[in-house]
């Protein structure tokens, strides 16, 4: 069983003061949303062993507002290949992963990481897979399971989803 939880960075600033999109940090809401999700990971199966994290700032401020609610130490490694880049090549970088992790959780961007969870999950059919399909927003973390040892066997369309939350969905009343 191989478990990977996808998440969106938190809500980014419209510009950075260097005025590079890879330096446009988290506003006030994108913190606080990030470490809702982390509350909502840390509730999760299969917390992350490894840590596949974008270098862009938003994505690595996005990381460490969760990575203090998690009961677990895991693996951590900030790429430049996962900035910004689509739903293959983020495939491609989880097939790589080492065997020896069971869960990895990818933080990422739109509209590669949206379409990801989408492409990995499309055979389920269910309300959350509905909503996934028409809107993967800022702080939105997926997670979805594999039947496989191996990392190389994940393929679209053999994952089940097991949870999809956003912000809105944390706030909503019950």
């Amino acid at each position: 069983m191989r478990t990977i939880h996808l998440l969106r960075h938190g809500k980014a600033e419209g510009q950075s003061a260097t005025g590079a999109d890879h330096d446009r940090g988290l506003t006030s809401r994108g913190r606080k949303n990030a470490a809702a999700m982390g509350e909502v990971l840390a509730r999760r199966e299969a917390p992350p062993e490894l840590v596949l994290c974008s270098s862009a700032r938003r994505a690595l401020e996005t990381w460490l507002a969760m990575r203090p609610l998690l009961a677990v130490d895991p693996t951590v490694s900030v790429e430049d290949d996962l900035y910004l880049v689509d739903s293959e090549t983020l495939l491609e970088r989880v097939t790589e992963v080492d065997d020896s992790f069971g869960s990895v959780l990818l933080v990422g961007h739109n509209p590669g990481i949206g379409s990801l969870a989408y492409e990995l999950a499309r055979r389920n059919e269910s309300a959350e897979l509905e909503r996934l399909s028409r809107s993967f927003p800022t702080a939105a973390l997926a997670t979805l399971c594999f039947e496989t040892d191996e990392w190389s066997g994940l393929r679209p369309g053999r994952g089940r989803l097991a949870g999809f939350t956003t912000p809105k969905t944390i706030s909503a009343p019950r």
